[in-house]
């Protein structure tokens, strides 16, 4: 059983009643944290967990990789890296090139001299990804996010997403939702992210807390949406923006409705990280189309591992 060992916890700012702007106005660094250690001490519940989580659209979970499965997911990222798909990509400032390699994308210049480079969705990812995406504690995270009244749960791997960022990049990954880019909707949507560096604050993986619950803005690359992203990173101030120093072991979950971002590197620096996204029994399809109806269940193609 995972729980949440959590001391205080900050509130958050609800959407306004016309859904049309959702700007907490508390404002925080660290958000809410989980430490395995403390928690054979604490013990809260699955339910104090998946409670905070559907409030605040995020937790952080300290300590809860073992290293077996810290191990299994970097041979996953190092999978990822020597073979990569579609999704491959360098992010640059100003645009996102598609490449075929890393060495291909190493033959970019960048103005910032750093180096930020993804890839993600690759269509072998569930085969090549099988002793991480349903192993034990991987589990225990689902079954506390998504379990129903009666303790039940299951879950399906989306997919994969993996980051390497280096060398003094003073490139922030900018503002988004993951779910602009998907026709789903519901409480039962999760990304795993994980680092296999140590990250401090200034280069931590940021949300918006409670921005779940607000409206769904234009993706990045211009799919599904119609609704301008806000401005977040000059007016700071009006957000709850929390953020997460992390070390190896650690997993940050937020919903796919988060707005999110990540912050620069150092010179020298380099954050290798990996998003796994999952989905459950509470997540549905969103908009009607010729292949799906609104509100039929979403997700059941992909990989069950719950």
């Amino acid at each position: 059983m995972v729980a949440h060992g959590v001391a205080a916890l900050m509130s958050v700012s609800r959407t306004d009643g016309d859904g049309t702007m959702f700007p907490p106005k508390t404002p925080s660094a660290e958000g809410p944290r989980y430490d395995a250690a403390a928690d054979r001490r604490s013990r809260l519940t699955d339910r104090d967990l998946q409670a905070i989580y559907r409030r605040d659209g995020v937790v952080c979970l300290r300590n809860v990789l073992p290293t077996e499965t810290l191990a299994a997911a970097e041979r996953a990222w190092q999978w990822s890296l020597a073979h990569p798909g579609p999704g491959a990509s360098r992010l640059l400032p100003d645009r996102t090139v598609s490449v075929a390699s890393v060495a291909d994308a190493r033959r970019i210049e960048a103005d910032d001299g750093g180096f930020f480079y993804q890839d993600l969705g690759h269509p072998r990812a569930s085969e090549a990804y099988a002793e991480l995406i349903g192993c034990g504690p991987i589990r225990e995270i689902l079954t506390s996010l998504f379990a129903d009244a009666d303790g039940r749960a299951s879950a399906w791997f989306q997919g994969e997403q993996i980051f390497l960022k280096e060398g003094g990049s003073n490139q922030r990954t900018g503002w988004h939702q993951d779910v602009s880019d998907m026709n789903a909707a519901g409480a039962d949507m999760a990304v795993l992210w994980m680092s296999f560096d140590p990250v401090d604050q200034g280069s931590a993986l940021e949300v918006v807390r409670g921005s779940h619950l607000g409206p769904v803005y234009d993706s990045i690359y211009g799919k599904f949406r119609s609704q301008p992203r806000p401005e977040i990173e000059s007016a700071r101030a009006d957000w709850d923006v929390v953020g997460f120093a992390t070390e190896p072991g650690d997993v940050v979950v937020f919903h796919m409705a988060t707005l999110h971002g990540g912050g620069t590197t150092d010179d020298g620096g380099r954050r290798r990280s990996l998003a796994l996204r999952y989905v459950g029994p509470e997540c549905v399809v969103a908009r009607s189309g010729k292949r799906h109806t609104a509100g039929e269940p979403y997700g059941r193609a992909f990989t069950q591992v719950l």
